[in-house]
């Protein structure tokens, strides 16, 4: 009998900076050893209400801290090719979760992602309106009328409920965290790390 062929988990957030910088290089790894790869919600900040919260308050940081991190990670996205714009608020993720849910399911999670993650990094939108979501989703190539009906019927609110119970379940406490087999790798990290992971758990020798 073969064996079930082992899958790449993520468990990411739409608001993690370290997770949009890591999509491209983990849609990468999954091409490049053959593994399907699962996308998995994370709730990062889901007291975050709707209409925003800036980061200083949310983190109890004062501004210059924020505006430090900005610097940072504009920098760390001019040297990936992503756009970035420094950030003042932080929005609400859980509807753009439910979303992406059916996304991955009608086979454009990828564009979804990365037209969600752009949204919110490179254009500062509010990720918890309705309106920038059936655009999200209309530019990742989805039917807008379809993901409205998602959207307003909560059509996948247990799927991501699942996902943040398995965090919990799991214990991760941060993203991104890769899971395959055994073997976690938690932050933005290089190629090459993200490969050892695959190999190690492989019994491969890079």
């Amino acid at each position: 009998m073969a064996e079930t062929p082992r899958v790449l988990e993520i468990f990411s957030d739409y608001t993690c900076p370290f997770c949009y910088f890591n999509m491209e290089s983990a849609e990468k790894l999954a091409k490049e050893f053959e593994i399907p790869i699962r996308w998995r919600c994370f709730p990062l900040h889901p007291e975050v209400p709707r209409d925003g919260i800036r980061l200083e308050d949310l983190l109890n940081v004062p501004s210059s801290e924020v505006e430090k991190w900005g610097r940072e990670f504009a920098k760390a996205a001019s040297q990936l090719g992503l756009p970035f714009k420094p950030l003042g608020k932080t929005y609400n993720s859980r509807m753009a979760q439910e979303l992406g849910q059916w996304a991955s399911d009608q086979g454009k999670g990828h564009a979804y992602h990365m037209a969600a993650f752009q949204a919110f990094f490179a254009k500062g939108l509010n990720i918890a309106s309705h309106d920038i979501l059936l655009d999200i989703a209309e530019a990742a190539g989805l039917p807008r009328d379809e993901a409205g009906e998602v959207l307003t019927e909560r059509t996948y609110n247990e799927a991501v409920d699942k996902d943040w119970d398995l965090a919990r379940t799991m214990k991760i406490t941060a993203v991104p965290t890769m899971v395959y087999g055994e073997n976690r790798l938690i932050g933005a990290k290089s190629y090459e790390k993200m490969a050892a992971l695959i190999s190690s758990a492989n019994g491969q020798l890079l």
